[in-house]
């Protein structure tokens, strides 16, 4: 037997069903195909990022951002104990010895064990958050690069002599970061909703901070705009995966 819904007639009807070219027991064996036809109005896209928030983080992947620390750690560490130089920033070292590194270096060296573990406990859990759902582009590669943007921009605010150190302002660029994919991809919740618990989550972050002396709040001004602007840009090339709208979804149908 055989039977086919002609093109033709399809191109007003937004589903069709073919009768698959095989009969087997008198069971006949058809594959439901969706079709979508020119000028008809186009269903709202699918993809990962309308998912990405619904799946649940397997604990074992918090294992790189627990190595990511432990470096930290070790780096500040060897700093105390002379291991390792300066690793600091300022005017004087980045610009009249012409020691640029020192942009990216000074977020690994911390001044001591209280403000290493201020900043890591957020560093382990917001980088949990953009590594499990987001990418290793999400962590730890961009917030690094804008850690460092943040300490080049901040220093040329500061007096000559005035050193930075620490990662808090990689920090809060994680938690821009996260602010702006969360308000991009997060479709549970309504968008004055998640901005109101975005702006919510960076004052829970920033309220600590704001507490402890010589504490670089520019810095951490920097690193949430830039890791913001990072987020919003980075839409959709730091999800997973996505769904094209025009892929075909089909599925078999026993009629007896």
């Amino acid at each position: 037997m055989d039977a086919r819904l002609p093109e033709e007639d399809a191109a007003t009807e937004r589903y069709g069903l073919v009768l698959k070219e095989q009969t087997y027991q008198a069971v006949f064996e058809y594959t439901v195909e969706e079709r979508w036809e020119p000028g008809l109005p186009s269903r709202p896209d699918v993809s990962a990022n309308e998912k990405v928030f619904f799946r649940v983080l397997p604990f074992k992947s918090i294992a790189p951002i627990l190595i990511c620390a432990l470096a930290v750690a070790l780096l500040s560490l060897g700093v105390w104990q002379e291991w390792l130089p300066n690793l600091a920033v300022s005017q004087i070292s980045a610009f009249k010895s012409d020691e640029i590194w020192r942009f990216f270096t000074a977020q690994f060296q911390h001044g001591d064990a209280k403000h290493l573990l201020n900043n890591l406990l957020p560093f382990v859990g917001i980088g949990w958050l953009l590594w499990g759902y987001f990418g290793i582009l999400a962590f730890p590669v961009v917030p690094i690069i804008a850690g460092t943007l943040a300490n080049f921009v901040a220093i040329l605010t500061y007096e000559p002599r005035v050193q930075l150190v620490g990662i808090s302002g990689t920090v809060f660029a994680m938690a821009g970061m996260w602010c702006a994919l969360y308000i991009k991809n997060d479709n549970r919740y309504p968008v004055n909703k998640r901005i109101l618990r975005a702006m919510g989550f960076l004052l829970i972050l920033f309220f600590p901070f704001s507490l402890e002396q010589n504490v670089a709040d520019r810095v951490h001004v920097l690193g949430g705009l830039i890791g913001l602007l990072f987020g919003y840009l980075g839409w959709g090339r730091l999800l997973p995966q996505r769904i094209s709208a025009q892929r075909s979804s089909a599925g078999k149908v026993r009629v007896l």
